[in-house]
């Protein structure tokens, strides 16, 4: 009985030795993001119409009066261009 548990033993770490030589090695870092430690991966802005925050990368831009303005969805977006309109008028 004891032989067996040793061979059971001695034969998952060989499957694990085996396993790890096929792959290179290669371990997951733990890190979601590719950028080293500490850098910032985005930066999250405010949305002039609805308030919310939401990372730069997914704004949708809209330039008025030379001011590029970011906002989080096309309805939040043309709700403000809407809302401008009528203050002008």
């Amino acid at each position: 009985m004891i032989r067996l548990i040793v061979w059971l033993i001695v034969g998952y770490l060989l499957f694990r030795a085996l396993k790890s030589w096929i792959r290179g090695g290669a371990r997951p870092s733990g890190r979601v993001s590719r950028r080293a430690a500490g850098e910032v991966d985005d930066v999250m802005v405010k949305d002039p119409y609805c308030q919310a925050y939401f990372p730069e990368r997914n704004g949708l831009p809209l330039e008025i009066d030379g001011q590029r303005l970011l906002f989080c969805s096309p309805e939040c977006r043309d709700a403000y261009r809407r809302q401008r309109q009528a203050q002008r008028r």
